[in-house]
């Protein structure tokens, strides 16, 4: 049986009365002029209790409380993939830090920072744990992310482009009060604050490259540089010590990012940058230090289960040790747990559980209705409403498009709209989609300053365009609730596809480049390195087999996020086929559906009669593929028949026989396409499976080395 993880606490308590006699008897040594362990020691003489001697090494050691956590290494295997148990809101939580962690980590209670996307924009919203609903904390038709909680949890730092770019601000908790903390042209975000919280760590993008800044945590001073690696240095979280900064950097000079440790007392750069992770197949990102500064936690961008990390900071490379699932995750405000935005059957969570105990048992989860995209825990509970923080309550966002459509009395019963300026072989849409899909476009347009979805490879198609091989039967495109981007739009570098694996699936997330500008008014850097498809070209076996590779670097510029704006306008994406690395029709990147709840068969009822589609056939009918066989032994037979006689004659009949070595021999032999197969290989050589591509003729194939041909000689036949 496998052994389960240990877990030991060591607790020091702290209370009122302790520290009311650690004053006292802090007094008495002061008094009396002797050290303070002279003190202990007369005490222990003269009660000699196992709880007086606690008491006086508390007291006058001056211990402050904290929770110290071993936690053994997980036994081999990976995690396994998390259930979730569904926290409802209500009920009154333990409010304060525990001993020890507690069965259900919301009990810590304190606020919960979410960055929540609804409605086509990222607000700040507040969750306490133990009430019902959802705070809202900012709003406007703009993206407030990136939330960071003060030392004291009374502030609260967070990236907006509310003044048109990407820059810091803080919302003070008390009175509402938002104020600006940087005001640089580009691109400012990730917020931590020093332990103090006097200053901000961010991540700043100038001159095509990101490094980590400085800045006051007022406003009232010019940002500091801290890094100038021509590598992209991003994500930064400050040390409880107050005296290092991590950060993610790609100066690995690796297509994944590793962590790296800054310490602020060293004025060298080089010397004062130390590499904390190199691993080769984990994407590290947002990193947050323990609040005992002893581990690191960490997600991995890259990892279908959405795996978190952690690791032990100390001298050398550390190794890391699965955590806990999900993204965006945090340390719960006594530490001893670990909470992520989690996704389960397209729903949010955002799920808890102790340090240690992801692997052994579900966590526990509290629904919420948007999209999570930033997270932040703090022991303050949230105050009385005021200022902004109120006045956001009240707003309630617009929707983002009205769907107008007319439905028929008869079959079908909603029409096709044309699209008058959509370049596509057939540019038309269902009625009940295509104010959804002008929604998008406008907004892709507003967004990145150019009209990425003019062109279209497919909007609708007809019911007679055969499916094509590999891909379903059950196309969307004839619901005409599904569009196919123009391919060429990646193929020439206006717009790069991110690779999400998913679980045993891929998906594609597509960032379109914005209009050249360097005021950072559109879009946002990459991070992330892109995949490069026309590595299948370059020769490379294993980038073949593969269906491509990452691209060398992160591209510079701004870009926007399409499949995020698609979805908030009801347009999702799909994962490619199984067989995608080897069948590049099965990527299908381009693809998006707006499928509204229905079944095929239900969309293609709104816009066909049923006898159009009830019998097509749901495949294409493969073509006969001829057999290569060896060369076969051709028999001559002469034209003129001899006239038959009582006597038998002798017939010369004459016959080729094949030698052994290669000769001078009439064979079939078509002619062939090289066409990789539909199997995904492992790496190494790619596998090609030769499939002939027309009907075979007969022509002559002659071996490198020639050999004289047979002797042509009559075999007698008697002929009766």
């Amino acid at each position: 049986m496998r052994a389960r993880s240990a877990t030991k606490r060591v607790v020091l308590y702290s209370s009122p009365v302790l520290d009311r006699l650690r004053e006292q008897l802090s007094h008495l040594a002061d008094t009396l002029r002797i050290p303070p362990i002279v003190l202990a020691g007369i005490f222990i003489a003269v009660f000699g209790s196992l709880p007086v001697i606690l008491i006086a090494v508390i007291a006058l050691n001056n211990t402050q409380p904290q929770v110290i956590i071993l936690v053994a290494t997980p036994t081999p295997g990976g995690l396994p993939t998390a259930g979730v148990q569904v926290q409802p809101l209500g009920g009154a939580p333990t409010v304060g830090p525990s001993p020890t962690a507690p069965a259900n980590p919301f009990d810590v209670g304190g606020t919960i920072a979410i960055a929540l996307r609804r409605n086509g924009h990222t607000n700040l919203w507040g969750l306490t744990p133990g009430k019902s609903g959802l705070i809202r904390l900012t709003a406007g038709p703009w993206d407030d992310r990136d939330p960071a909680w003060s030392p004291d949890g009374k502030r609260l730092a967070f990236a907006s482009r509310r003044e048109g770019n990407w820059n810091l601000y803080v919302l003070e908790m008390d009175s509402g009060n938002v104020t600006r903390i940087t005001n640089d042209g580009g691109f400012e975000a990730n917020p931590s604050w020093s332990p103090d919280g006097a200053f901000i760590t961010y991540e700043g993008y100038a001159n095509d490259n990101f490094d980590i800044y400085l800045v006051s945590a007022k406003g009232d001073a010019a940002p500091i540089r801290v890094t100038r690696d021509p590598a992209n240095d991003f994500a930064p979280t400050w040390a409880p010590n107050g005296r290092s900064i991590v950060f993610v950097s790609y100066r690995n000079k690796k297509t994944t990012p590793d962590l790296f440790l800054y310490n602020l007392d060293e004025p060298d750069e080089k010397k004062a940058v130390v590499q904390l992770t190199d691993l080769n197949n984990v994407s590290v990102d947002e990193p947050i230090w323990s609040k005992d500064g002893k581990m690191i936690l960490f997600s991995d961008a890259d990892s279908p289960l959405n795996l978190v990390y952690t690791i032990q900071v100390g001298p050398g490379i550390a190794r890391p040790i699965e955590a806990a699932q999900g993204h965006r995750p945090v340390w719960t405000p006594d530490g001893t747990g670990i909470a992520t935005a989690f996704n389960q059957n397209d729903r949010e969570f955002v799920a808890a559980a102790a340090l240690g105990a992801w692997g052994n048992s579900a966590p526990v989860a509290v629904p919420v209705d948007g999209r999570i995209e930033g997270l932040a825990w703090t022991q303050a509970p949230l105050p009385p409403l005021k200022g902004s923080i109120a006045q956001a309550g009240s707003v309630s966002d617009a929707p983002l498009w009205v769907e107008k459509s007319a439905k028929n009395s008869t079959e079908p019963f909603y029409n096709f709209v044309n699209v008058n300026d959509l370049r596509a072989p057939y540019s038309a849409f269902s009625d009940r989609v295509d104010e959804s899909f002008a929604g998008l476009r406008f907004r892709v347009i507003a967004e990145s300053g150019w009209d990425f979805l003019q062109t279209l490879d497919n909007a609708s198609i007809k019911l007679n365009v055969p499916a094509a091989p590999g891909l379903p039967f059950e196309n969307w495109n004839k619901a005409a609730r599904a569009f196919d981007f123009s391919q060429a739009v990646v193929n020439n570098n206006f717009a790069y596809v991110v690779r999400e694996p998913a679980g045993t699936r891929t998906y594609w997330r597509v960032w379109v480049r914005a209009r050249a500008q360097t005021e950072g008014t559109l879009g946002e850097p990459l991070k992330r390195i892109p995949w490069d498809f026309q590595a299948r070209f370059s020769g490379n076996p294993i980038a073949y087999d593969n269906g491509g590779a990452p691209l060398a670097k992160v591209p510079s510029g701004y870009f926007v996020d399409f499949t995020t704006l698609a979805e908030d306008y009801g347009w999702a994406r799909v994962p490619s086929t199984d067989t995608w690395k080897t069948f590049f029709p099965g990527v299908q990147y381009w693809h998006f559906e707006n499928r509204g709840g229905l079944t095929w068969a239900q969309a293609m009822r709104e816009v066909h009669p049923a006898n159009a589609f009830a019998t097509a056939t749901p495949f294409v009918t493969p073509t006969f593929t001829p057999t290569i066989t060896n060369t076969p032994t051709i028999t001559l037979t002469p034209s003129n028949t001899p006239t038959a006689t009582d006597t038998p004659t002798m017939t010369p009949t004459i016959t080729l026989t094949p030698t052994n070595t290669p000769t001078r021999t009439p064979t079939f032999t078509p002619t062939i396409t090289r066409t990789p197969t539909l199997i995904p290989t492992r790496l190494g050589l790619p596998t090609i499976t030769l499939t002939p591509s027309i009907t075979p003729t007969r022509t002559n194939t002659v071996p490198p080395t020639e050999t004289p041909p047979p002797t042509e000689e009559p075999s007698a036949t008697p002929t009766p």
